[in-house]
């Protein structure tokens, strides 16, 4: 299943892609229009034998991506596919946050085959005892059973709603029980899917029921839970029912009647939102996928910058090593040597990459030379989830090793090899309470340590004056020691300006705050190694 996700995020990649390209000007029609052409052509052109279960409507409502359609080259595994070009449509016309291309792909048979029909709908995230909420409670019982679960009062509870009239009722209902309510405009297989990252407790309302699936496929392979119960208000869709034989029109699904067995999920972001990054100016993608029991962040270089004139073959050839050397990066490995060959030009990329294998986000800086390692600088963006790494020179020797201890704690260590400057920010106070932001300069040759500039509020003092504030800083360690204990040991005298202008060159390294509680010191590390050149944000 995880071989074939990474072929299926190309499908989601194009769509997106596609509808970035007209997010903003107002069109939604041709907007969705341009991600299904994009998506069904990917599609088509891949070895699988799939149908589609759930797209744009009934063979007779859309001539791309209908139930029923077959997509794919005819040879390879047998999939049911369920997709959704352009989640949002509304959002991307207007340029706002949340617009996203959605597929989730299932043995044949496992997913619901909902009709284009609303859906009633009720989820909550993972690790919550089975059946805390159903759409057979009330919603003063739901809120109740969520918030015993969750050990907390329903007042602490934030439930995500549609913003729509049909939940004008809903919503004050609510409200008037404690719980705070979260209001989307559009995009409801992202507010249930979001229920991974805790940003809400709570999805319940009316939204369509191909949509249900989708948001079904990715709850179920992560440990949420969810139930819809399909909505035939009218004597024509009571029809419809039981043309579609289904025997009982207020049969409730569970998370496993609509997605049953292993599933694959994948969105990629068109504008930005709670799930994933939008397009990058047609430079790089944010995809999220989720498969039984993992969750995988996938940035993709679309775009690369050439410093000499290359035909479009070439530029491609050229992205395609870099991407294999971004996933090699997030699996540990720094050697790209062989994969450049010299047989390219010099080239550049900045932007951001994460990695498949860490929930890191990470900002490149890469100036390759013909038949040379890369040269990256590396941030983190995402700090608190920060656990270890590992930084290299452009040689590919490890420098420093950052690790977060249970206290939230981050120790820095030092190879032989390390010739490097650390700058550490923090926040303190003086002696009336005055806020003060103060930095310090660890020189760092060979693994030995010694003091550089200090700083309070960007002005240079004497070590000496570092050395009481640095006594409130308890969010870094120094090779297991307090950064006050390591000061203390190493007290110097300010390099003089002089020496200072015979100093090569470094590359930095910036390695923000790794997240520790908002009580901790409000910090910022920046690491830099020599490279014979410098290099920014």
């Amino acid at each position: 299943m995880e071989d074939l996700a990474y072929k299926l995020v190309k499908v989601t990649e194009a769509a997106a892609l596609a509808a970035y390209k007209l997010a903003g000007f107002g069109d939604e029609k041709r907007a969705d229009q341009v991600a299904v052409d994009a998506m069904r052509t990917v599609l088509n052109s891949m070895e699988i034998n799939g149908t589609i279960v759930i797209g744009e409507g009934e063979r007779d409502e859309a001539p791309m991506l209908y139930i029923g359609e077959k997509v794919g080259t005819g040879n390879g595994p047998e999939i049911d596919i369920a997709v959704d070009p352009l989640e949002g449509t509304t959002i991307c016309a207007h340029y706002k946050s949340g617009a996203m291309s959605v597929l989730a792909a299932t043995k044949k048979g496992n997913f619901l085959h909902a009709p284009d029909v609303y859906m009633e709908k009720i989820a909550v995230g993972k690790n919550l005892p089975e059946g805390v909420v159903s759409l057979k409670n009330s919603i003063e019982k739901n809120l109740d059973n969520l918030a015993k679960a969750k050990k907390c009062k329903v007042n602490d509870l934030v439930v995500t709603v549609l913003k729509r009239e049909r939940h004008d009722e809903l919503i004050l209902k609510i409200r008037k029980l404690g719980a705070k309510v979260k209001l989307i405009d559009d995009g409801d297989v992202a507010a249930v899917v979001s229920l991974v990252n805790g940003n809400h407790d709570m999805y319940i309302g009316i939204g369509g029921a191909p949509e249900g699936v989708l948001a079904a496929a990715a709850l179920s392979s992560i440990g949420g839970q969810m139930e819809g119960r399909l909505i035939f208000d009218t004597d024509q869709l009571r029809e419809r029912a039981k043309i579609l034989n289904i025997d009982d029109p207020e049969k409730i699904y569970t998370i496993k009647d609509m997605a049953r067995g292993e599933s694959v999920f994948i969105a990629t972001g068109v504008t930005s939102g709670e799930l994933v990054d939008g397009v990058d100016n047609v430079c790089s993608t944010s995809s999220l996928i989720i498969l039984p029991n993992k969750l995988i962040k996938l940035q993709v270089i679309m775009e690369i910058g050439i410093s000499k004139k290359c035909d479009a073959q070439d530029k491609k050839k050229f992205t395609e090593r870099l991407n294999i050397y971004l996933d090699r990066i997030s699996k540990g490995e720094h050697d790209a040597k062989e994969l450049l060959n010299g047989d390219f030009p010099g080239a550049f990329f900045n932007g951001p990459h994460t990695g498949e294998n860490r929930n890191i986000h990470q900002n490149l800086n890469i100036q390759i030379k013909p038949g040379q390692t890369l040269e990256i600088s590396s941030l983190f963006n995402k700090k608190s989830e920060l656990e270890r790494e590992k930084i290299y020179n452009e040689k590919g020797k490890r420098i420093v090793t950052i690790e977060k201890n249970e206290k939230q704690q981050r120790n820095y260590s030092f190879t032989k090899f390390a010739i490097c400057d650390i700058e550490i920010s923090w926040g303190a106070k003086d002696e009336s309470g005055k806020d003060l932001n103060c930095t310090v300069v660890l020189n760092i040759n060979s693994g030995k340590i010694s003091i550089g500039k200090s700083t309070i509020n960007g002005k240079d003092v004497e070590s000496k004056e570092i050395l009481e504030l640095v006594k409130q800083n308890e969010a870094v360690l120094i090779k297991g020691k307090a950064l006050r204990e390591v000061l203390a040991e190493h007290f110097i005298k300010q390099t003089p300006c002089e020496e200072k202008e015979n100093i090569q060159p470094h590359e930095n390294i910036i390695v923000p705050d790794s997240g520790a509680p908002s009580s901790a010191i409000d910090e910022e590390i920046t690491v830099e190694h020599s490279s014979g050149k410098q290099q920014g944000r």
